[in-house]
């Protein structure tokens, strides 16, 4: 049985307002969600389909860039050559 989506109530976090030098406050309940403290680096990504954004602690996203070289570097294989051989010519057949 497929997983149920999360209702808007789970993932309501609460509201910030943008301040005068464009800063937002992340809501508390989010912080603590996410293990968000003081000084902790966040990246904030556009929404590729919808008028919005998302903000991801760094951390989170340099241990999944890590995994991610780890697995690279476990399948790694050596470069083939896709470079397909000129054809030869009648002129050059003789």
């Amino acid at each position: 049985m497929p997983k149920q989506q999360p209702s808007i109530d789970e993932l309501f976090l609460g509201a910030a307002t943008v301040g005068e030098r464009w800063q937002i406050v992340i809501p508390r309940d989010a912080c603590r969600r996410y293990n968000i403290n003081p000084k902790d680096k966040v990246l904030v990504f556009a929404h590729p389909q919808a008028n919005g954004f998302l903000v991801c602690k760094a951390s989170a996203l340099e241990h999944v860039v890590r995994e991610m070289k780890a697995t690279l570097r476990l399948t790694k294989k050596p470069p083939t050559s896709t470079k397909a051989k000129p054809a030869k010519r009648k002129e050059d057949k003789a």
